[in-house]
């Protein structure tokens, strides 16, 4: 991320996420492209839907959009949908207020409190039920809300973000969710594409977390062998980001590479990928630096298959959905185009 993008006060906390996690974007082309929407949102202070699979970084991007917008310095919270029942749900996001027996006043703050003027995140917001469905749209329209049990309208400046696995769209076209909401929150989407179809990425989230986790608990950085690198690649990943992190966790702290190849390798096997049909391009034969461009190459083809895709066929549509020019949409269909075997017939 580009620092120099944030406000001269920028509180450390920021500075510390950006430290952390600076090249979230910058590792593939595919997360360039959310880099690119990322920017252009977070100066507005309309919701945002996040979408993706479990373990992609959701919350990660999130957090971008707060850092990089206005209100880095204000607070940020997070409330996750899917691990309260309604009511406390209710009581979480909106407050409380009520009678104690002697008749005392209490009131409780909610998330919307704690996070006025900087950002909540509602993480997994389809599990939302219907009824603080319509009280999110509600606060949406007019910035307003009661605490449950209350009965004082309250006016908040909270810019709200949202993620979801699911597809609110559809959930709304087949009744099971709320089409108002599903409306408001799909203005502006972000997807988030699975760590398979960014895989020049493995490399350097391995290592990342290989000598981040051995420092946190002081243990030896293993190597990351050619053929631990190997079956991290030819693995697909369905638990995304998440699920690398916690394998490399558990090499570290167990400290025994013969462990993780045979975790990795009952992994393939058991999603197909270890009957020994397609044998991975090895580290030793080409470099990782090679291994890393021919990934790349292949994510940014499937990018532009996919831009193709879903603007019919048309480049120039195709080019301004990319951000690039339609030159040079040109010559990268060519280039690709070009080493393409020529058929005889």
């Amino acid at each position: 991320m580009v620092l120099a993008l944030l406000d001269s006060e920028f509180v450390s906390q920021g500075i510390l996420f950006f430290s952390q996690y600076e090249g979230l974007f910058r590792r593939s082309v595919r997360m360039k492209a959310v880099e690119a929407l990322v920017k252009r949102v977070a100066d507005t202070d309309g919701p945002v839907l996040i979408q993706g699979e479990p373990g992609t970084g959701k919350e990660l991007v999130a957090q971008a959009i707060h850092y990089l917008s206005g209100r880095s310095g204000k607070p940020w919270q997070r409330v996750n949908c899917a691990s309260l029942p309604g009511d406390l749900l209710e009581s979480e996001i909106f407050g409380f207020e009520g009678e104690a027996p002697a008749d005392t006043p209490i009131r409780q703050s909610g998330k919307l409190d704690l996070a006025d003027g900087g950002t909540l995140l509602l993480d997994e917001i389809a599990d939302i039920p219907p009824v603080l469905q319509a009280r999110i749209v509600h606060l949406l329209r007019n910035g307003q809300f009661f605490r449950a049990g209350g009965h004082e309208l309250i006016s908040t400046g909270v810019r709200l973000l949202a993620t979801t696995v699911r597809d609110l769209k559809a959930m709304a076209v087949a009744h099971a969710y709320g089409e108002d909401l599903s409306r408001l929150l799909g203005v502006v989407t972000i997807v988030v594409p699975p760590l398979r179809e960014r895989r020049e990425e493995i490399p350097l989230l391995a290592d990342h977390f290989r000598v981040r986790f051995a420092g946190e608990f002081n243990r030896p950085q293993p190597k990351l062998s050619s053929e631990i690198l190997e079956l991290l690649f030819a693995y697909d990943w369905p638990g995304n980001v998440r699920e690398l992190q916690s394998l490399v966790k558990r090499w570290i702290v167990l400290g025994d590479d013969a462990h993780v190849k045979e975790e990795l390798q009952s992994r393939l096997r058991a999603r197909g990928g270890g009957n020994g049909k397609q044998k991975p391009t090895s580290i030793d034969e080409v470099g990782l630096r090679e291994v890393g461009r021919r990934a790349a190459r292949a994510a940014e083809q499937a990018a532009l298959r996919d831009a193709l895709a879903r603007v019919g066929g048309n480049r120039a549509a195709a080019a301004r959905l990319l951000k690039i020019s339609y030159k040079t949409l040109r010559q990268k269909l060519n280039g690709e185009r070009a080493k393409r075997p020529r058929g005889g017939g």
